[in-house]
């Protein structure tokens, strides 16, 4: 299993024994012949309401560190920094696979659409990847460079034009992919060796296993019913990234701390915070729903 799923999975387990525990509790005083199994089923949205509540805090968390390096940019060593300025590259530029731009770094999504007969349909990934040259952010507090992958926020694009299909086409027969191993993978998500310090990635996944270390497809000209999504980061294009700063190394390296240890976003360090801020008060909001959800059913457990 993939370490950021089973992270992930361990944190979710011990909100939910950590939320058992407290409706038990409640339940015992409010209904001393409450069973287990009751207490289980409040936990439900009891942990939900706590997921949603920690989000929002490390939402708010983050647009405090980025309002903070507006007004004060310092890099301070073994803490979490953020950078923002311009892109340089520090080695050969790349060319996305979709609009064929040069590039520092690209991420792309191929897609198609499964129908059903009693609902709406769903987008199914076929293809997807990302790439990383060796680059670096020319910030107030100086140069900074960043040692890991991020997924770069807030800049897929869809693209539609007969030139961007023919791109696609070409790259996806000229690429070897690889099978998708860990159930992220298998889910769609884009391979992120979050945990793996270097300054230039390349991966490239596909959904079809008889498409693995081969270059060349039979359904490649078939992808004009596919969605096709790209990111770009451009030499020159501003950034705010996030991440912890290693002085030693003048960059932005990767940690075990949290979910997302690298971000990258292709937007201004404001926008950046303005979106942390609407994350964090909808996910506030979620997590009264659900904890308003959660009290009822405690509640009702006199008639259950």
């Amino acid at each position: 299993m993939e370490p950021l799923v089973f992270r992930t999975l361990v944190r979710i387990v011990a909100v939910y024994l950590a939320a058992v525990g407290a409706a038990f509790s409640f339940l015992r005083l409010y209904r001393p012949d409450s069973t287990g199994p009751q207490a289980a089923l409040v936990a439900v949205p009891l942990a939900a309401a706590i997921g949603y509540f920690m989000g929002a805090r490390a939402c708010r968390k983050e647009e405090r560190l980025i309002l903070d390096a507006i007004e004060h940019p310092r890099l301070e060593d073994g803490r979490r920094a953020v950078a923002f300025g311009p892109v340089e590259a520090l080695g050969p530029l790349l060319t996305s696979p979709i609009t064929r731009q040069a590039c520092v770094a690209y991420q792309y999504l191929i897609d198609h659409e499964s129908r059903s007969l009693h609902g709406p349909g769903m987008w199914v990934r076929d293809y997807w990847g990302m790439a990383v040259t060796p680059f670096q952010i020319r910030t107030p507090a100086g140069p900074v460079r960043v040692l890991g992958y991020a997924r770069l926020e807030g800049a897929n694009q869809q693209y539609v034009t007969e030139e961007a299909y023919r791109a696609a086409e070409d790259y996806v027969r000229a690429t070897a992919y690889r099978h998708p191993t860990g159930l992220g993978e298998r889910e769609g998500s884009l391979a992120e060796p979050i945990s793996t310090e270097s300054d230039a990635f390349q991966d490239d996944i596909c959904a079809n296993a008889k498409h693995v270390g081969q270059t060349l497809h039979e359904d490649a000209a078939g992808l004009r019913k596919q969605r096709l999504s790209e990111a770009r980061l451009d030499a020159g294009q501003a950034v705010c990234a996030l991440g912890y700063y290693s002085a030693e190394k003048g960059a932005l390296v990767p940690t075990t701390q949290g979910v997302k240890q690298l971000r990258i976003a292709t937007q201004s360090p404001e926008f950046f915070a303005a979106d942390n801020r609407a994350t964090a008060r909808s996910l506030s909001w979620w997590g009264v729903g659900a904890a308003v959800i959660a009290v009822a059913a405690a509640l009702a457990t006199r008639w259950w």
